[in-house]
């Protein structure tokens, strides 16, 4: 598979091997932002794993996503927990494979992609970040501590929907869990173009069975965060644990 994105030509082939064809003109940020994002994706739709645009927390009994669109604030949750000390597994993609055990939450890019006001508002300084792009607003914030963390059983998925208005999270179940998964699926013609459009959905199928999949209105402020992540994710892993 070969992906144009205008700044470079990324040829990604069994899962396996990334190359990629630059000019000279080309950004290092550009480039970075185009390998960790297009090429990840494309590698894992065609190693078989399920990718979505998700954000994963380890808790002490396993991992926690919180998928959702751009704006439901995955990212300004996990840079909240980064900054408590906790452990951040990925942020933007979140890799799940399966084992004989369940579902999977593989750690990934040590970054968090932030605005510059969801910058501000968590305490960090907008101008000690650089852009992930010299295109784009939004800026990388590091994930501490994620070298050496291994993967986490998954223990369930929340669902960032403005569509809900309850004040308690709402179990999905059969389909409609399935379709909130797969709604949500990281860079979703990638999978069509690698020939796995049945396999992700069929992946989604299996994590809502093996899974609890739950939809929750997003947070619309740091406090509502806060309790947020106190609430939903038990025993929030701390790295001076050693996770």
């Amino acid at each position: 598979m070969v992906i144009d994105t205008g700044a470079a030509r990324l040829r990604v082939t069994g899962g396996a091997t990334l190359t990629v064809e630059t000019t000279a003109s080309t950004a290092a940020a550009d480039l970075r932002l185009h390998i960790l994002g297009s090429g990840m994706g494309a590698l894992c739709h065609q190693r078989g794993l399920l990718a979505l645009h998700a954000a994963a927390l380890a808790g002490s009994g396993g991992a926690v996503a919180f998928v959702g669109g751009s704006g439901a604030g995955k990212s300004t949750l996990a840079a909240l927990v980064d900054g408590r000390g906790g452990v951040v597994l990925c942020d933007d993609l979140c890799v799940i494979g399966f084992d004989a055990a369940g579902p999977v939450t593989w750690p990934g890019v040590a970054r968090i992609k932030l605005w510059p006001d969801a910058a501000a508002l968590l305490g960090l300084d907008p101008a000690t970040l650089t852009r992930i792009s010299p295109a784009a607003d939004k800026l990388a914030a590091p994930i501490h501590g994620l070298a050496g963390v291994a993967a986490r059983p998954l223990g369930r998925v929340y669902v960032l929907d403005e569509a809900e208005h309850g004040a308690a999270p709402r179990r999905l179940g059969g389909s409609e869990a399935a379709g909130a998964l797969f709604a949500h699926v990281y860079r979703w013609p990638l999978a069509v173009r690698t020939g796995q459009a049945q396999a992700v959905f069929a992946a989604c199928v299996a994590l809502a069975r093996t899974c609890p999949v739950l939809a929750l209105p997003p947070a619309h402020n740091l406090a509502e965060l806060s309790a947020r992540v106190d609430a939903l994710v038990p025993s929030l892993a701390k790295r001076a644990e050693g996770f």
